[in-house]
């Protein structure tokens, strides 16, 4: 197995398009950010969406068999492939965590999202459904391109424990509704 995703990893188109895959899970996390039913508060005039990171990996899944299944390793083992693309989400969402987002310290994306707060605890749908580590969820946040002045980032910060302490109120049933929802209102994803 080892042998088989060296010699892909030698090729240079495929270290290419793995650079490239940092971008892809960034707009996975800012295209779940729009989807429908998801908890999201205001904060002068800007978005605080609630995005479960079951979303993000199951958007950016897609994306990856689709993009990196052709040519590039259409050679491998199904399974390996299938390891590999995995892998690669677990790892991009790991890169996301490292950095502790937070509404101080936020993780700026393009198109003016940021995301300020990643909790791995919460559980949205059963495990069996997601697979194993991908409870939780992203703060996504409509970043103002001229940045925060202190009473917005107070009033962020004071919108992000209010909206998580509203998740406890949400039942099983509503959780699974709500994800539901937000897959059925997203487009397709292509990348």
């Amino acid at each position: 197995m080892w042998r088989e995703l060296e010699a892909v990893a030698r090729d240079s188109s495929f270290r290419e398009a793995m650079q490239s895959k940092a971008k892809h899970f960034v707009t996975a996390m800012i295209d779940a950010s729009h989807a429908p039913g998801l908890p999201r508060r205001t904060i002068a005039l800007h978005r605080l969406v609630v995005v479960p990171r079951t979303l993000v990996a199951g958007r950016m899944r897609s994306v990856l068999r689709r993009r990196l299944s052709s040519d590039m390793m259409a050679t491998l083992d199904p399974h390996v492939r299938e390891f590999f693309l995995e892998q690669l989400v677990v790892e991009l969402d790991a890169a996301i965590s490292t950095h502790r987002p937070s509404t101080s310290r936020p993780v700026l994306t393009h198109e003016a999202w940021a995301c300020v707060g990643h909790h791995a605890d919460y559980e949205w749908v059963d495990p069996i459904f997601s697979g194993p580590g991908w409870g939780g969820h992203l703060l996504m946040f409509e970043f103002p391109a001229q940045g925060l002045a202190r009473r917005a980032r107070k009033d962020l910060d004071q919108a992000a424990c209010e909206i998580q302490a509203s998740l406890g109120n949400i039942s099983r049933q509503q959780r699974q509704a709500l994800i539901q929802i937000a897959v059925d209102g997203l487009p397709r994803a292509t990348a």
